[in-house]
């Protein structure tokens, strides 16, 4: 679990954030992504999935503080995972770990899908 490991200053990454362009790993090792949605009437009454259509690097994601999903390898594929039912806002956090001098990030569309 990423999260356990202890961060120094140098760890942390921040990033201009442009979807489909993956960052480059130069000075730490690890990304947050956070963001707040409101989602659809469909996803808040049955739940839904998150779908990361091009996810490269190591990844943990968090919807509304709980561990929705890890994705243990750095090659970039797609990653799927859960929204419960529920309403109002969503907080979604997703922490990224790559090799230092690689390339990781949102390569392709993140979307939400009604179960």
């Amino acid at each position: 679990m990423l999260l356990r490991h202890v961060f120094s200053a140098g760890d942390i990454v921040e990033f201009h954030i442009q979807l489909g362009r993956l960052q480059k790993f130069t000075d730490g090792r690890f990304a947050l992504y956070r963001t707040r949605c409101e989602p659809l009437n469909a996803v808040k009454t049955s739940g839904g999935r998150l779908v990361f259509n091009e996810l490269t690097g190591k990844a943990e994601v968090w919807i509304d503080g709980r561990l929705a999903g890890e994705k243990a390898t750095e090659a970039a594929a797609s990653f799927a995972v859960d929204i419960p039912p529920g309403d109002g806002e969503r907080l979604v956090g997703l922490l990224i770990e790559a090799s230092p001098g690689a390339h990781a990030g949102l390569g392709g569309d993140v979307t939400v899908e009604a179960r």
